[in-house]
């Protein structure tokens, strides 16, 4: 029985890796913007603003004109962000795994499964609000007008998601 179990949990955690990263599974706030108007975390909105937080703004470098202090930075802040990022998306994997091993066990346990609920819904906050930190470090590098380049791109890609909001979203 336990090896079935040892199997149902490593199955469910080979998908895990997907749905734990916070931001690609719609809990951003540009995808809960998105959603909010779509109810879709794929519309073109939400892919074109993943793209630029992965990179927090280094596949731009060119184009920013960032100085080599300012790539310096912003590949501490995105490395630092990345074990964060990975530090939580283990403990969020634990706490599924803790709670596969309370629902499916002999005789589930309510309160455990309600506590590894718990920790999963805290984890993740704790994941979105480093990933947002994280952001705003960046920006913080960039000069004001690396930054209006930057929001002026972002105001772009929402006017062209509008455009092609009805015929991608709905």
């Amino acid at each position: 029985m336990k090896t079935i179990q040892n199997l149902l949990i490593a199955s469910v955690l080979s998908i895990l890796p997907s749905a734990a990263w916070a931001c690609h599974d719609g809990a951003c706030a540009h995808a809960s913007a998105c959603q909010g108007s779509c109810g879709q975390a794929s519309c073109p909105h939400h892919a074109a603003m993943d793209d630029d937080h992965g990179t927090y703004f280094l596949d731009y470098a060119d184009s920013l004109g960032l100085t080599q202090d300012q790539i310096s930075t912003l590949n501490k802040i995105r490395n630092d962000a990345r074990k964060a990022e990975a530090d939580l998306t283990l403990k969020i994997q634990k706490a599924w795994m803790e709670l596969g091993e309370a629902a499916h066990g002999a005789k589930p346990n309510k309160k455990a499964m309600e506590k590894s609920s718990k920790t999963i819904g805290e984890l993740k906050g704790k994941m979105i609000l480093s990933h947002a930190m994280s952001l705003s470090q960046a920006r913080a590098v960039l000069t004001p007008e690396q930054q209006k380049k930057i929001t002026d791109a972002h105001a772009s890609i929402g006017t062209e998601a509008k455009k092609t909001e009805a015929a991608t979203c709905h």
